[in-house]
This record gives C-alpha cells, sequence and structure tokens, in this order.
C-alpha cells in the first residue's frame, strides 16, 4: 500500500491544497488498523504516495532500486524527509 500525502510541508500545501485523510482513519473504514498492515509497498516515492511511511517505522518498506535512486538524487522529485524518515532504518 502506499501511504498517501504527508503532513506539514508548506510547499505542498500551497501548491496542491491536498485533502488529507489519516492513515489509521483510511484503514478503519475497511475494518483495518495500522497493526494489521504485514509490510508497505510503495509504487513510486512521489510525496503523494510515501507521505506517512513513518507511522511504520519498524515495517518493511518496498520500492524498486530505480526509484529510491531518483528520489536521492534528482532535485524536486520528492520530498526526502518522508522517504527517510528519523526512525526509518535503511538497508538494501
Amino acid at each position: 500500500m502506499d501511504t498517501g500525502v504527508g503532513w506539514g510541508h508548506a510547499d505542498v500545501d500551497e501548491a496542491y491544497q491536498p485533502r488529507r485523510r489519516p492513515l489509521p482513519e483510511g484503514l478503519g473504514a475497511h475494518g483495518l488498523h495500522s497493526q494489521d498492515v504485514a509490510l508497505v509497498i510503495n509504487t513510486h516515492l512521489h510525496f503523494d504516495h510515501c507521505g506517512s511511511n513513518h507511522l511504520f517505522p519498524q515495517m518493511p518498506i518496498y520500492v524498486q532500486a530505480e526509484e529510491y535512486t531518483a528520489a536521492h538524487s534528482l532535485p524536486y522529485f520528492t520530498i526526502l524527509a518522508w522517504v527517510d524518515f528519523p526512525t526509518r532504518s535503511t538497508s538494501r
């Protein structure tokens, strides 16, 4: 699952004015809770797909290697803090 648009980024808020739904609320609408999630798969790392990854700090998060490389090498590709959040340990 992608985790949607994150919170607290002024440029994203101004440019896109996203209508957010907290991820726990979205899961709950389907009878699920965050602890029911076994892993996260980001289809890609644009800001509107990885913004709530931080809600799963100990969870395996999968993405294509090329996508991870692009996020770290192309300017304006994503919000890197939403990919590499402080509690995330990255393994390749």
